[in-house]
């Protein structure tokens, strides 16, 4: 699955992707389309937790008062399946490579991989 997950409102996404050769890579407004549990599956396949993949500014966070115990994952796992807001991005699926979130270290890393396939 060679695939960006991004929000078309978010600055910072556009900045980052147009840095970014995305020819033959699908793309995913997640405000159009919010990722379904299939692919929230994929992508906790690949990182440590759900956590990784929790936008942590999200502002309905606030709204949302998240366990310290076993049961986190979980609650993680279903506001990410609720609303496009609370996934970090962009997120870059290459091959079996992620990419997630906006910092430069992983946004260089993902140009590189781009620009090596």
């Amino acid at each position: 699955m060679d695939k960006v997950f991004y929000l078309s409102t978010c600055s910072t996404c556009k900045t980052i992707m147009k840095t970014w050769d995305l020819i033959g890579i699908e793309e995913q407004d997640l405000k159009k389309e919010n990722i379904n549990e299939s692919e929230l599956e994929f992508l906790r396949a690949r990182v440590n937790s759900y956590e990784e993949l929790l936008n942590k500014r999200a502002r309905l966070l606030k709204d949302h008062d998240l366990s310290d115990g076993p049961q986190r994952e979980e609650q993680i796992r279903q506001l990410i399946l609720f609303h496009y807001s609370f996934l970090k991005r962009p997120i870059l699926v290459l091959k079996n490579e992620i990419f997630v979130g906006n910092s430069t270290k992983i946004t260089e890393a993902a140009k590189l991989a781009l620009e090596n396939r």
